[in-house]
């Protein structure tokens, strides 16, 4: 069983999409201003979907990196012209100091040919006196693989001369199972790291309450935390809710797993995963952290006080469509074989790709010796 595992893991391993991004900078020595805390990010695609998958994947590494962030998308939503005035004006309303214009350069795809080979296999036996010999050949023509390549250029203005200040050029590069979604958060990746590394922006928002600096503080207490990004929640400060989650969750990974409140735990992933709903109708990517509530917590009950009926009904229907060591239990008390093998398949793949803690780990593994 084991050994199964370790080869589904590997498999898994070699059949996801993965890109890499190479990235050059340089700044403006003269900008009297050095660090930006509040930023607009903006694509420049035509095409909608490639728009918002790119500002959608900057405003996810801003959040985890803790720097305030608003999208083109957003703001200045792309069905007509702007003016420099209007622009100008819309970053002063919303107290944006530094514009990030990230731009297609060039898009292509290299080729990988593997070539094709025969197989040769044959027997042998005897009939009487007589040794009968016969074989196959089997042809295996080869195979093309594309794999994707971007160039973008990337510039930073500042908000309130409208001055370039900072200016990147960059490569991504994927494997043959690369979608433009992974291009997107390789390019995010490494376009947010550079900023920071060159000092251009800085992390303005730390996991907390906000005090009369403007800047997010916060107990270390992960109760108080949560309490704190629950509060945000409930005043629609979804942006600054997940700021909160995302250090909570780095803190969390960081111990052992017998350390961890599992009630809390379950209750930080759903209120992230509600944030995705309410900011940005990303219920795709609440789905995800659904998961992970129902992987801390089978049997979680939102809080009807706090969330309201569109959020605790996405999250009802996701209950639905997810296999849990319950459900498995559940159909197998049943007797319905067919939903039994399908929901151990799910939750093996689930195991490959990192998804089960121990516990839920070992649980499958009971579930499999009977």
């Amino acid at each position: 069983m084991k050994q199964n595992l370790f080869l589904v893991a590997v498999l898994a391993f070699l059949l996801v999409g993965c890109a890499a991004t190479n990235i050059s900078s340089v700044s403006d020595i003269n900008s009297a201003k050095r660090s930006y805390s509040r930023i607009l990010v903006l694509s420049t695609f035509q095409d909608l979907m490639y728009k918002q998958a790119v500002e959608s994947a900057f405003r996810q590494k801003c959040i985890e990196s803790r720097i305030r962030v608003r999208t083109g998308s957003e703001i200045l939503p792309p069905v007509r012209e702007y003016s420099q005035d209007e622009v100008s004006r819309t970053l002063a309303d919303r107290n944006i100091d530094g514009l990030l214009v990230v731009a297609l350069q060039g898009y292509w795809e290299s080729h990988v040919y593997t070539p094709g080979y025969t197989k040769t296999t044959g027997a042998a036996s005897i009939v009487g006196n007589t040794i009968v010999y016969s074989q196959k050949q089997q042809f295996n023509p080869g195979s093309i693989f594309s794999k994707p390549r971007i160039n973008y250029e990337s510039r930073f203005f500042d908000g309130e001369t409208g001055k370039v200040v900072w200016r990147s050029t960059s490569l991504t590069a994927g494997n043959a199972l690369a979608d433009f979604s992974t291009l997107a958060n390789s390019l995010a990746s490494a376009t947010i790291g550079k900023l920071i590394k060159d000092r251009i922006v800085k992390p303005s928002l730390a996991i907390g309450s906000t005090g009369s600096s403007g800047i997010l503080t916060v107990s270390t207490n992960p109760a108080d935390a949560l309490k704190s990004a629950e509060g945000f929640y409930l005043k629609a400060e979804y942006q600054n809710s997940m700021v909160i989650l995302s250090a909570l969750k780095s803190n969390i990974e960081r111990l052992a797993v017998k350390d961890i409140d599992s009630a809390l735990l379950s209750k930080v992933y759903f209120l992230w995963g509600s944030c995705y709903i309410k900011a940005w109708n990303r219920t795709d990517l609440a789905g995800q952290y659904y998961q992970k509530v129902l992987e801390y917590a089978s049997e979680f009950m939102p809080n009807s006080a706090m969330f309201d009926a569109e959020v605790i009904g996405e999250f009802e229907k996701y209950k639905k469509d997810v296999w849990t060591p319950q459900r498995v239990q559940q159909e197998q008390d049943l007797g319905n074989k067919n939903e039994i093998q399908s929901g151990k398949k799910e939750l093996k793949k689930r195991v490959s790709l990192g998804f089960l803690r121990e516990e839920i780990r070992l649980e499958l593994l009971s579930l499999e010796r009977h």
